[in-house]
């Protein structure tokens, strides 16, 4: 007879069971023959048993071993006893790790597997209550949640005995309490607050590692959370050794990223001297600059770009600027038009002011319109005839002059607009910078670091909160971003 022992292979549902014990009854008659043929038809019912005892072994690791291991780890951190009156957790908890055992005891693996979800919702409860607690090491809450569990038998047997045993059962839970609150602020807490700041600082680096070492530490990370999942304060020690050797490492590699950063930023700045009027460009430089040294004074390089300066703005503007400016002298027929669009076009891929620019259209009304090409003379020509064309020389002179200088303030304005804003997200980063190294808000410190142009800016308040400039007349605000 074929031995067919449940515990030795691990057939735990009575499914399983009962089919495999149907195929070995199968080849035990197959056997009994004492036949060729029976020999070989068994071939095919073990390959089925095999196939049976394969598919259980991986139902009985998923439903019921992996299961088993959670529920008895939670056991374990709620290890103590539960006394009435319950609290909330305990009432809760109770309840749901009861109806946990009992799928896990079922002979089933259904059964078995619907312990999962309770299992799930218990861990859910569990870390409300620590977190509402601080109890994070399992030793210390079992100690302190015991000595409470003591307390309420003291107090619900009432006798004068045992409430004098009770003033030394309080001496230690304040104890214990007190050691628990320091290990939280002093371990834990701050070791949190370590591996939030370094995760963050190595998503920001990891294309600067190579593969090697970007796998390295996102495995160092994995063993932190596997430590910090211990809930004991003595392992914590351990994640905070892990976490020094990441911080060695991204204090490295924010040299190298630094020069790459820096590098690009000074390449596209370069780049930017033709696309957009050289004011622009020297303001764009200015706050570059100040970022730079605040990246070399601080390690900070998530604001090392050009994003918060609407260079693609300032490009736009430039092209619009010589486009609107080439129809004007195409439409007037200017007797220099075509020295004045040669010299427009040089301006779209070329390094100009904004004050060249402003040359070349001053230079429009020194040219002579075209008028007919009779080859009449002046004696030909009546004086009132003449006196008509000189009238309407100069008030077309005039108009243009008139539009030239509207056009000028209102780029002036624009442009004044766009300065005091720049400068203001520099403040503003700079303010937000100081904030979350806790410093005080330091205005000299600003100024001195920033190359405010003369005369027309200057800071009329500066707060943790807001800051108000004063440029070209006008005044601006900008909120400052929570540091939190």
């Amino acid at each position: 007879m074929i031995e067919y022992n449940r515990q030795k292979y691990r057939v735990r549902d009575e499914n399983y069971s009962t089919e495999c014990q149907k195929i070995l009854s199968e080849i035990e008659s197959l056997y009994a023959r004492d036949s060729i043929f029976g020999y070989r038809n068994s071939g095919n019912l073990i390959t089925g048993l095999k196939v049976i005892i394969e598919r259980n072994n991986e139902d009985y690791n998923k439903y019921y071993v992996s299961n088993l291991k959670r529920f008895e780890i939670l056991k374990e951190r709620i290890s103590w006893d539960f006394v009435e009156p319950y609290s909330d957790f305990e009432k809760d908890v109770k309840l749901i790790m009861k109806e946990a055992e009992s799928c896990l005891e079922a002979i089933n693996y259904s059964e078995n597997k619907k312990s999962s979800e309770l299992i799930e919702k218990a861990e859910e409860l569990l870390n409300k209550y620590i977190k509402e607690t601080k109890l994070i090491d399992s030793v210390l809450r079992r100690q302190i949640n015991s000595r409470i569990s003591k307390l309420k038998t003291i107090f619900s047997d009432g006798s004068l005995f045992s409430l004098k045993l009770s003033d030394k059962i309080f001496r230690e839970l304040e104890l214990l309490i007190e050691t628990n609150l320091k290990k939280h602020e002093g371990s834990y807490r701050k070791l949190v607050q370590k591996i939030d700041i370094l995760h963050r600082a190595f998503e920001k680096s990891a294309e600067f590692f190579s593969p090697k070492e970007k796998k390295e530490i996102q495995e160092q990370f994995a063993e932190i959370e596997k430590i910090m999942n211990s809930q004991s304060y003595e392992k914590f020690e351990d994640a905070r050794d892990l976490l020094d050797v990441i911080d060695v490492k991204l204090s490295d590699i924010a040299v190298h990223k630094e020069k790459i950063i820096s590098g690009n930023l000074k390449k596209k700045l370069k780049s930017l001297r033709t696309r957009i009027w050289l004011e622009d460009w020297d303001d764009v430089n200015d706050a570059v600059k100040s970022l730079l040294e605040q990246a070399n004074r601080t390690g900070t390089l998530y604001n090392l770009n050009l994003d918060k300066f609407n260079t693609d703005q300032m490009e736009v503007q430039k092209k619009k600027d010589i486009f609107d400016f080439k129809m004007i002298v195409k439409a007037k027929n200017y007797s220099n038009a075509s020295v004045l669009l040669q010299k427009a076009d040089s301006m779209i891929s070329g390094e100009f002011y904004k004050s060249d620019f402003e040359e070349l259209k001053r230079s429009v009304v020194k040219g002579r319109i075209l008028g007919s090409k009779s080859k009449s003379t002046d004696k030909d020509v009546p004086g009132k005839k003449k006196s008509s064309v000189k009238l309407i020389f100069y008030s077309l002179m005039f108009v243009a002059i008139l539009v030239l200088f509207i056009y000028n303030n209102r780029a002036r304005t624009e442009h004044d607009q766009n300065t005091a804003l720049k400068y203001l997200d520099v403040i503003e980063t700079m303010v937000y910078s100081q904030k979350r190294q806790n410093r005080p808000v330091e205005k000299e410190e600003i100024m001195t670091r920033i190359n405010f142009p003369t005369g027309d800016m200057e800071i009329l308040s500066i707060s943790e909160s807001e800051i108000v400039i004063s440029y070209g007349g006008r005044e601006y605000r900008k909120k400052v971003r929570s540091a939190n």
